[in-house]
């Protein structure tokens, strides 16, 4: 919550001083404040700028205006690079010893790709990236994101897992707003995004953008955004099963990697929760057949013959212990 309202209070801090640095230049110029400049990166590298010119010592201004950019664009930096090497980390444990090399590469291919916006032409690719690559594509794969993490992994498991590893328990307010009001407002955004476009190459009076260019664009919206169903199709088709159905089933469990990587750590959710945790998946085929799980005792299901997809029996007695109810159907071996 602090940090949420540092950050709406900073934006409007920062919007009082750019619109009245705006408005002060087109008073001086005596023009409309909206002919002054237009969003995007005319408003950072040429209106703003002009106006500092006519501070008290501009220089200084000039100065701690565009170290202020270095240092936002650093720390956008850091955050898209963590994150992304974050998840290569943990995919291939091996490659931790080699951190500073590795973050050395990324670093490097960044600058290559930078390197286009730095040309003559680079305001217009700045502003074609910006449109096609982090406009509505980041959109949609944030509301992918919030229906994966909430709603497909669920905000109940998402909460034991606070619990455990932080002894943090959202309110009430912070689950509203993950799963019902952020997922409605990204694609409320989105909608309106989508019935608002324009293409380039037609809205674009003084023909600098060539009609390639909105393919260019598509391609590097879908460069991201197509990575979702790509995957999904592919993690389906590869998992066992005679149907469809139970192939979804299977896509929809945890793998055997799933939960704490330190076997210390899974030892203590065990203690946590009493009984294994809803990850590795299993295997159910016959009349009172064993279930065995990665950690802890094995379960068993007495009586019907099961042959649904794997990890249904360990799931349903998990959610009854979470739920403080027995069910007699799940019995613990000795």
């Amino acid at each position: 919550m602090i940090v949420c309202s540092l950050d709406t209070v900073t934006s409007i801090i920062a919007s009082v001083v750019i619109f009245s640095v705006l408005g002060n230049l087109a008073h001086q110029l005596d023009v409309p404040i909206s002919s002054v400049a237009k969003g995007g990166p005319g408003l950072a590298f040429i209106a703003y700028p002009e106006a500092l010119s006519k501070l008290p010592i501009p220089h200084l201004w000039a100065v701690l205006f565009f170290f202020m950019l270095f240092l936002l664009g650093l720390d956008s930096e850091f955050g898209l690079l963590e994150g992304s090497l974050t998840a290569l980390h943990d995919e291939y444990p091996s490659l931790r010893s080699k951190k500073a090399l590795v973050t050395g590469i990324a670093c490097s291919i960044c600058f290559l790709l930078a390197l286009p916006c730095v040309t003559h032409g680079g305001l217009y690719v700045i502003d074609l990236m910006d449109t096609y690559g982090g406009g509505f594509a980041i959109i949609l794969i944030a509301f992918f994101e919030i229906l994966a993490v909430f709603w497909a992994y669920g905000m109940k498991r998402l909460q034991h897992n606070l619990d455990f590893m932080m002894k943090y328990k959202p309110s009430i307010y912070f689950r509203s707003c993950w799963v019902v009001i952020a997922p409605l407002i990204l694609l409320f955004i989105f909608i309106y995004t989508m019935a608002d476009y324009k293409p380039f190459a037609t809205n674009d009076p003084d023909g600098k953008y060539p009609k390639w260019a909105d393919g260019v664009g598509w391609l590097l919206a879908l460069a991201s955004i197509a990575q979702i169903p790509l995957w999904a199709v592919y993690n389906l088709v590869k998992q066992p099963g005679p149907t469809w159905r139970q192939k979804l089933w299977q896509a929809s469990q945890p793998t055997t990697e799933w939960g704490p990587s330190a076997q210390e750590d899974r030892d203590a959710e065990l203690s946590f929760y009493g009984m294994p945790i809803h990850y590795g998946r299993q295997s159910i085929t016959t009349e009172n057949d064993v279930m065995e799980m990665d950690v802890g005792k094995p379960y068993r299901q007495n009586g019907a013959v099961d042959l649904r997809p794997e990890s249904r029996i360990f799931s349903e007695a998990y959610s009854y212990r979470l739920s403080g109810l027995d069910n007699p159907a799940f019995t613990q071996i000795n």
